[in-house]
C-alpha cells in the first residue's frame, strides 16, 4: 500500500479569451493550484495473478478567481486485475474506471459514472506476434465529459461500447 498527499502550481496556462471582437483565442493567462490525495494498493501472486486498486481526491482551484475548477472530477478511483492462464500464454485483463459528477458550465450536473473494460491477450502467439482484444466500456454505460464555451453541447456524450483488436510483432521475439 502507498499513498501520497500532492499540490500542483500550473502558470500561464491555456486558456480561452473572448477577443473584443467577440471571437475565443487561446492564449496563456490561466493559473491552477490542485491539492489532493492519492491511494495505491497492489497485490501480486506467485502464479502471476495481481490487481490493484487506486483512489484520488482532488480539489483543482483557479488561483486568479479563487473558484473550484468544474471540468475535474473530485473523486477518481480505478480497479485493476490481471489473470494468466493456459501457462501463461493467454491472460485476461479486467478494469473498472469511476469518475465522480461534475458541475456544467451551464450549472447542470454531469453524473457520475464507472467504465468497465476487459481485455484478453495472448503471448508469443506465433513466434514474435502478440494478438490482443479489448471491449471498452463493456456494459455500454452512457456517460460524457463537459463542454467548453465553444462547445454546444453542455456535456459531450463519449462513444459507447468499442471493440478493439490489435496485432502486433516484436522482432527477435520469435525465441
Amino acid at each position: 500500500m502507498s499513498g501520497s498527499i500532492f499540490q500542483n502550481r500550473i502558470n500561464h496556462l491555456i486558456d480561452q479569451v473572448a477577443t473584443p471582437e467577440g471571437l475565443l483565442q487561446f492564449q496563456n493567462v490561466g493559473a491552477v493550484r490542485t491539492t489532493g490525495v492519492q491511494l495505491v494498493l497492489n497485490a501480486i501472486w506467485p502464479s502471476g495473478r495481481s490487481a490493484q486498486i487506486n483512489y484520488t481526491y482532488e480539489r483543482p482551484m483557479d488561483t486568479l478567481t479563487r473558484s473550484v475548477l468544474h471540468n475535474v472530477p473530485a473523486h477518481l478511483a480505478n480497479a485493476n486485475l490481471f489473470i494468466p492462464f493456459l501457462s501463461k500464454r493467454l491472460s485476461a485483463g479486467l478494469n473498472l474506471h469511476y469518475a465522480s459528477s461534475r458541475r456544467t458550465l451551464a450549472g447542470n450536473k454531469a453524473p457520475d459514472f464507472v467504465l468497465t473494460n476487459l481485455t484478453m491477450l495472448s503471448n508469443r502467439f506465433l513466434g514474435g506476434f502478440e494478438l490482443s482484444g479489448s471491449i471498452y466500456n463493456l456494459f455500454d454505460k452512457r456517460y460524457g465529459y463537459l463542454g467548453s464555451d465553444e462547445h454546444r453541447q453542455d456535456i459531450i456524450y463519449q462513444d459507447g461500447r468499442t471493440v478493439r483488436v490489435k496485432l502486433t510483432y516484436t522482432f527477435g521475439g520469435g525465441r
